[in-house]
């Protein structure tokens, strides 16, 4: 269960999530409780999770591309968060284990990384609390509701492909639950990074609240496993030339920039997944309606005989 629910978490703290970037993004301009914005966001993510888990199955092959691209625009961000905390040799290497050890073979040793990420992010955050600031000028509730469901689709991209495999050796029941912890603990993580990262403005606000070499250490492993869980997700089935070929595209555009590239395409990204979970739900209400219609045509038939 431990293992199970540590995955989920670590396919959500990557680059944006770990550095406050992402919070920043699409919360920074509001000025309401961090607790109003967790309570809504773990609505919305089980809300997703529980689409996945019953609606999702396997995933249409029309939609394989769109989830590669996706997954390469990930790993582009990585790239980008690594080359902004290391310089670009860091990257470089980072990119290089990815393609010599692809993120199945660290899955033993990612629940201690996760709990050594959590940690000192925890400690990172409790140093640095203040007073969350009141809202003193009238929220847009309605933009930020929206920004609520377009972040908590793009913490669940990754899980569109994480949560079928679960349930391939663990029961549903199992799953959801661990998915709901997982969710508590980011709530939690929310509400403490939007507290801390109040009126930063740097690119990693979290790295700038506390410039030590543990949080750095912390941030990067946080980074380098949700990298290489992109990376094995876009190419699962492409040949070595192709693993190359994505390798040296997300390290060209990792030097456009962690923040801009971010700010940019997150967004993008997480309606692009919304309506492939409206089409979900779309999708099994049609199939359920024709197996009733069927029911009936066979009920039909047999009155008749």
């Amino acid at each position: 269960m431990v293992e199970v629910i540590l995955l989920i978490v670590s396919s959500v703290i990557g680059a944006g999530f770990a550095t406050g970037a992402e919070l920043a993004t699409f919360f920074g301009a509001f000025a309401v409780s961090p607790f109003i914005v967790a309570i809504m966001y773990g609505a919305i993510s089980f809300g997703i999770i529980c689409i996945l888990a019953f609606f999702g199955g396997t995933r249409n092959p029309r939609a394989t591309p769109i989830f590669t691209a996706i997954y390469i625009v990930f790993f582009i961000v990585m790239t980008a968060g690594l080359m902004h905390i290391g310089g670009w040799l860091t990257a470089l290497i980072a990119i290089l284990i990815c393609n010599l050890l692809g993120g199945n073979r660290i899955g033993a040793l990612n629940k201690y990384i996760m709990i050594f990420v959590l940690c000192i992010l925890l400690w990172a955050c409790l140093t640095n609390l203040h007073t969350p600031a009141t809202a003193n000028a009238p929220t847009n509730f309605a933009l930020l509701a929206a920004n609520v469901i377009l972040y908590g689709a793009l913490n669940c991209c990754v899980l569109e492909s994480i949560i079928p495999n679960l349930l391939k050796t663990h029961t549903r029941k199992k799953v959801l639950l661990a998915c709901a912890i997982a969710i508590v603990i980011i709530c939690t993580f929310i509400v403490l990074i939007l507290t801390a990262i109040r009126g930063v403005t740097a690119p990693m606000p979290i790295l700038q609240l506390s410039p030590n070499l543990i949080t750095t250490a912390a941030v990067f492993f946080a980074i380098f496993t949700s990298m290489l869980i992109c990376f094995d997700s876009a190419t699962s089935h492409g040949k070595t030339f192709y693993k190359i070929a994505i390798s040296l595209f997300a390290f060209a555009f990792g030097f456009l920039g962690f923040k801009s590239i971010l700010g940019a395409l997150y967004p993008v990204i997480a309606f692009i997944f919304l309506c492939y979970v409206g089409f979900l739900c779309v999708q099994f209400a049609l199939r359920n309606r024709q197996i009733v219609h069927n029911s009936v045509n066979r009920l039909n038939i047999v009155q008749n005989n």
